[in-house]
């Protein structure tokens, strides 16, 4: 174990699926978002069936929460959303992706603000690590009976006090809810955050009606906005993200979870949002998540960078941004 200024860490040599050694992917990142001290570097297995990426050296368990201290869902400000050149940048926005309605871009949109749940009959749904209760508010609106989990106590307090929204602080395992108890179980960028992937996929299994449906989101290690910006990969974002999963890294970690009724696919429809991030952690300019492009040449290129990830998901089907994985119990 060694220590990286007041976070300790532990070396990971091989991946926690498969056992294989991994190869080193990216070396002498830093936290490009928050600035949290330290060097981190990221490998990738061996094996050609997983392909999991994963932080090298990572944190140990009881210092995980430690990169969380200023994380995004602590600043509800809209200041930068509400000035006048946003909103002209956004207008552009949406007039370019007018041109991408041909190739589904709406749909793929609209699916994903439902956490692929549109079309399902609402019932009682859990959101596991819901942040601030964004995602947990809209379901809500959808008709769900909705109850969130998260470890972020200030996330807890604004979903509580802003939302009026039931919410428990802690991890899933210490939230202890009885078996077959939800008709829904949702992750989203959830599981690249934890040490043991299996033990929480495990979890949402067994806390699972039958006939229940689980929904978990994740970035895509394989996708093309890897490959385009490599070490500058918004996703890869160390020292937060533990794993990275492909498809097949994925539906391995569902197998080794007792999870078998699996649909996987990948999709571009948050292209544009990671290109807009990336290309800030290689420029090296300020930015905050989830802002609008601060000018019309960004979102530009962020409109072109989006419709060449849409025809490269069209043409192989494993290159989108996010996984999207579904099972049923």
């Amino acid at each position: 174990m060694t220590s990286t200024a007041a976070m300790r860490t532990r070396q990971v040599d091989a991946c926690i699926l498969c056992g294989t050694a991994g190869r080193m992917l990216h070396q002498g990142l830093h936290d490009r978002l928050f600035g949290i001290p330290g060097t981190w570097s990221i490998r990738k297995c061996g094996a050609p069936d997983c392909g999991l990426l994963w932080l090298d050296p990572a944190p140990v368990e009881d210092d995980v929460g430690k990169p969380y201290a200023t994380y995004y869902t602590h600043d509800a400000s809209g200041d930068a959303r509400r000035s006048l050149k946003a909103i002209f940048v956004r207008n552009i926005v949406r007039c370019l992706n007018l041109l991408l309605l041909p190739l589904g871009i709406r749909r793929k949109r609209f699916l994903a603000s439902t956490i692929y749940l549109a079309g399902m009959k609402p019932g009682r749904l859990l959101d596991v690590g819901c942040g601030d209760g964004a995602v947990l508010d809209r379901l809500r609106g959808m008709g769900w009976q909705v109850e969130g989990v998260e470890v972020d106590p200030k996330a807890v307090e604004s979903a509580r006090r802003d939302l009026g929204l039931s919410v428990r602080q802690g991890t899933l395992a210490q939230a202890a809810f009885a078996a077959d108890t939800f008709d829904a179980v949702v992750l989203s960028h959830v599981i690249e955050h934890v040490h043991d992937p299996v033990a929480l996929l495990r979890e949402c299994r067994r806390i699972l009606n039958r006939g229940g449906c689980l929904v978990l989101v994740t970035p895509n290690a394989a996708s093309f906005g890897h490959a385009w910006f490599g070490e500058h990969w918004l996703h890869l974002d160390p020292p937060r993200h533990l794993h990275l999963f492909t498809l097949s890294a994925l539906r391995r970690a569902a197998l080794a979870a007792g999870i078998s009724r699996v649909e996987a696919f990948t999709t571009p429809a948050q292209a544009e949002s990671t290109f807009i991030d990336s290309e800030a952690i290689r420029t090296g300019a300020r930015f905050r998540l989830s802002e609008s492009p601060a000018a019309v040449s960004t979102a530009c290129r962020a409109f072109l960078f989006q419709a060449r990830a849409l025809l490269c998901s069209l043409r192989r089907g494993d290159t989108g941004e996010e996984i999207v994985l579904k099972a049923s119990k």
